[in-house]
């Protein structure tokens, strides 16, 4: 079976189950646990799916809208902002 198969077999099974578990999906495309974790791996890095501890969930729409939080930067060095903004957001923003 084709990567592409693959990984459009496990975003499916994400929006019928909301979670898949590696085993599940394993013995469903009858393929290596490695592999199904590769997969998993790469899907999370595409921004498809949340990589968990032994599997994966359903990926939760988030909206994050500019200026939504207001970060006093003065009492922080810069590493310090770029580490705190991007605890808040999941990315860094240029402020």
């Amino acid at each position: 079976m084709l990567t592409q198969q693959r990984h459009e077999i496990i975003l499916e099974l994400l929006r019928e189950k909301g979670s898949i578990t590696v085993t599940e999906v394993k013995d469903l495309l009858d393929t290596s646990e490695s592999t199904v974790r590769r997969d998993i791996t790469a899907l999370d890095k595409e921004g498809k799916l949340e990589k968990v501890f032994g599997g994966a969930v359903e990926l939760k729409e988030r909206v994050y809208k500019k200026n939504q939080v207001v970060v006093n930067i003065s009492n922080f060095s810069h590493w310090n902002c770029v580490i705190y903004l991007y605890d808040i957001w999941g990315f860094i923003d240029c402020l």
